[in-house]
């Protein structure tokens, strides 16, 4: 079974790559097409020092690439739905109206308002942060849960990793999303930046003292420098590295009836 819903979904999962000035990447994470709309995880309120966005598609093997498209990362924003530019809604819409794009297939919505049941078997899909293959991993719904933003979200039980945010959670009965996995994996990277935003800061610090102190010809400021690179190297091995068995997906539903709200106002505007 999961074999036959690798072919019906694996087209419609789009791997994006985040540079900055220097064409280095800085961070990657999930998204999927829907219609002419690409829908992800709020994760890109997260995004600093980005200066270019890519957008890629794979083949049925699930590394080599079928078509990509690099854009500014204005010009990404700038196609971001108006009513999804907040972070705590949890998810983002963005048009993707290219025509590189046009052959690449689209996900199926649950058009179901039914909850789906706790022991649902499902899958996901998803891009490790440092790797470039799509990958798929089967679950099931193990519970609910509402934080403290008010946001319902499954709870499910499967492998997951950075990069994987913003990818869809589909039931395995169907092929249908059923959600946008996020929540936790976004948390991951904003403790991430946070020890990194600490150990640049205490750099700066720290330079700003050099060759105040030496002792017996060593300069005790650039052994603490040192370090403090050393625990941003760290911390971002770490961070590539985390996995976790349990995820959280915001539910379908709600991404939905922002969709249909604004479809049209979007298809208009890039007619």
């Amino acid at each position: 079974m999961l074999k036959k819903m690798w072919q019906k979904t694996y087209g419609a999962v789009c791997n994006i790559n985040c540079f900055n000035n220097n064409k280095i990447k800085v961070c990657s994470f999930t998204g999927f097409k829907i219609n002419n709309y690409l829908i992800t995880d709020a994760t890109i309120y997260t995004l600093q020092n980005v200066s270019e966005i890519e957008l890629r598609f794979v083949s049925l093997d699930g590394y080599s690439t079928v078509v990509s498209k690099q854009i500014s990362f204005k010009e990404f924003e700038s196609r971001i739905l108006d009513g999804t530019k907040d972070r705590k809604s949890g998810y983002a819409i963005i048009n993707i109206d290219f025509s590189e794009f046009s052959d690449i297939p689209s996900l199926n919505l649950c058009s179901n308002n039914k909850k789906i049941e706790i022991g649902t078997p499902i899958f996901i899909l998803g891009y490790q942060i440092d790797q470039s293959n799509l990958s798929i991993h089967a679950g099931y719904i193990s519970s609910y849960y509402l934080n403290d933003n008010g946001n319902k979200y499954i709870q499910f039980d499967a492998s997951i990793k950075p990069g994987y945010s913003g990818g869809p959670l589909i039931n395995a009965e169907n092929g249908d999303v059923i959600g946008i996995i996020g929540y936790r994996l976004v948390r991951s990277i904003m403790a991430y930046n946070s020890i990194k935003d600490i150990a640049d800061s205490n750099i700066r610090m720290l330079e700003e003292a050099i060759d105040n102190l030496v002792i017996k010809n060593i300069d005790p400021i650039q052994v603490l420098i040192a370090q403090e690179n050393q625990i941003k190297m760290l911390a971002k091995e770490l961070y590539k590295t985390s996995y976790r068995s349990v995820g959280f997906a915001i539910e379908i539903c709600k991404v939905m009836s922002e969709f249909e709200l604004h479809q049209a106002e979007l298809s208009a505007k890039y007619k």
